[in-house]
């Protein structure tokens, strides 16, 4: 699975996309009948809660395992709970992370989660393209993804990002143009910008 990454650095959990109706978990696809609200992270599963209420547990491999239609207690979950995202917060075991945008995919490791915020227009405010952070498991935000027009100055168009994906231990970040960029996930500083499919 290419996205499905391990070396010494870093354990990657999953890579997910989420989006109205639907999840993507690394390469797998899971279509719900109403929009998704919440997922929480678990050790061997994710437990995804519709609009409506309805809760699914979905197994790493996509598959939907259960549906339950009753609430759960967070306390039930907490030997294995490892984070949820709720729109636009992230919820640990003992704090919070409140972002102004909601998150549209993340990155997950053994330490840190990398969060890219909801797609925004090619008008966005320019405090508001750096739209990737990464949070610990403390929920602390240690890094903001640097902003690349400072270092790359022969790149001429100011956008936000709307993919994340972390292949053979680098982070690779894709903006509204079409451009893609390496960056550090240690630190979210630009290492170099690589192949396009656009002209210029």
């Amino acid at each position: 699975m290419k996205d499905c990454y391990h070396n010494e650095e870093y354990s990657m959990v999953l890579r997910m996309i989420i989006s109205e109706k639907w999840i993507h978990i690394n390469s797998y696809d899971v279509c719900f009948d109403y929009n998704v609200k919440s997922v929480i992270i678990l050790k061997q599963k994710i437990i995804v809660q519709l609009e409506i209420g309805d809760l699914y547990a979905v197994d790493m491999a996509g598959n939907i395992i259960e549906k339950n239609n009753k609430p759960f207690q967070r306390s039930d979950l907490d030997k294995d709970f490892i984070v949820e995202i709720n729109q636009n917060n992230l919820y640990f075991n003992n704090s919070a992370v409140y972002f102004e945008h909601n998150i549209y995919s993340f990155v997950l490791f053994d330490d840190r989660i990398i969060v890219q915020l909801n797609e925004l227009d090619a008008s966005a405010k320019s405090d508001e393209i750096d739209n990737v952070y990464a949070v610990d498991m403390e929920g602390n935000v240690i890094w903001r993804i640097q902003n690349k027009e400072r270092v790359c100055p022969e790149y001429k168009f100011i956008s936000p990002y709307v993919m994340i994906n972390y292949i053979d231990g680098e982070l690779i970040v894709n903006d509204f143009n079409g451009f893609r960029f390496v960056f550090s996930p240690d630190d979210g500083t630009f290492v170099k910008r690589i192949q396009s499919l656009r002209p210029w």
